[in-house]
């Protein structure tokens, strides 16, 4: 038989010869081909049952059975090899060989008939495994997101929809978020440029104005420059006129005293007898003085600085000239008064004087002041 074959040239992997008069042969045999022909009906039998519905309860319930009585025979096997392979280390290995034969062929007997048996699920799993795949394509662009550990394959059609749309509306918002903050940043930055070209406009209407007011400022300085230096010249000229005045007046002065005193002389050889001839003609050269000294002080209007100091000296000159010339002459009045006097009395024109010559000098000449 072909599974005779099979279990022979199992033995005869691991180095034992064959002999049909071999206990280890005969005893590995007697223990495990029971083993193999049950799996062999099984695998036969599992053959034949195929699910594809879910309706197929009997055949899902028989693949049941058919896994356990397999299950059964792989246990009973694996005992019967724990038992054997005690012998020796050739004799455990042929033992591990067969039982791996009988595994080999049992086990994906076993798979196929788990797979019959948990039909429903296998498929459940296959359908949550592909909606959790289409779900988790979905949340892809939101994986930020979303809670971790969480079930995609396990969640409620309604959970999963409130975990993504809230996802979703969390990254729109931080995608919003960005667009805002890109436009704030790029509002920020126009703003800051114009600003910046507005200051520098700005900058240049004061740098510009800044030069016109210092041009205009120069200008103004050149101007006032120039009529500082035409005051000068005026004030020069003025100055010239003014000393020119004073040394013609000073001479004029002297001129006068020299005829003064010419006529004092004049006067003292004749012996004059009459007071008002003698005053008149010593008091003429001051007198002529004074008014020319008045009348230059009237022509002077003091539209300027100079003129009203060249006029203000004229007055303290006529002050001077004034009192100067009245005490100058003080004692000479004195002297023709008295002489009248003596005059009058020798020719009986008045028998006695009216008042002294004090007296005479401060009515007429003090306007009275004692």
């Amino acid at each position: 038989m072909e599974t005779n074959r099979d279990l022979l040239q199992v033995i005869q992997s691991v180095g034992l010869e064959y002999n049909s008069t071999s206990v280890i042969q005969q005893t590995l045999h007697e223990n495990f081909m029971p083993f193999i022909t049950q799996a062999e009906e099984w695998k036969q039998k599992a053959s034949e049952l195929v699910v594809t519905d879910i309706s197929q309860v009997t055949e899902m319930k028989l693949a049941r059975e058919a896994r356990l009585a397999l299950k059964e025979i792989r246990i009973n096997a694996d005992k019967k090899r724990v038992e054997l392979k005690e012998d020796s280390l050739k004799y455990g290995k042929a033992v591990q060989g067969v039982y791996n034969f009988i595994e080999g062929k049992i086990k994906p007997i076993e798979k196929y008939l788990e797979e019959q048996e948990k039909f429903v699920e296998i498929q459940e799993s296959k359908r949550k495994a592909e909606l959790k795949a289409i779900r988790q394509e979905k949340l892809n662009p939101y994986m930020m997101f979303v809670p971790y550990g969480l079930d995609l394959g396990e969640l409620s059609e309604e959970d999963f929809e409130k975990a993504y749309n809230g996802a979703k509306l969390q990254m729109e918002a931080k995608i919003e978020a960005q667009r805002k903050a890109e436009e704030d940043r790029i509002a920020k930055e126009k703003a800051e440029s114009e600003e910046r070209e507005r200051i520098r406009i700005e900058n240049e209407k004061l740098k510009a104005q800044a030069q016109a007011n210092e041009k205009a400022l120069a200008e103004q300085r050149a101007k006032a420059e120039a009529e500082r230096k035409e005051i000068e010249e005026k004030a020069k000229k003025q100055k010239a006129e003014i000393e020119a005045k004073l040394k013609k007046e000073k001479d004029e002065k002297k001129r006068v005293e020299a005829e003064l005193e010419l006529v004092k002389k004049q006067n003292q050889a004749k012996k004059e007898p009459i007071v008002a001839s003698k005053v008149g003609q010593k008091d003429m050269a001051s007198q002529f003085l004074i008014k020319k000294l008045k009348n230059e002080i009237g022509r002077n209007n003091a539209e300027n600085d100079y003129q009203a100091g060249y006029k203000q000296c004229l007055i303290e000159i006529l002050n001077y000239v004034s009192v100067q010339t009245l005490e100058m002459e003080k004692n000479n009045i004195l002297e023709a008064f008295n002489e009248g006097q003596e005059y009058e009395y020798q020719y009986h024109i008045n028998s006695a004087p009216k008042f002294d010559s004090e007296t005479y000098f401060v009515e007429t000449y003090k306007g009275g002041e004692q």
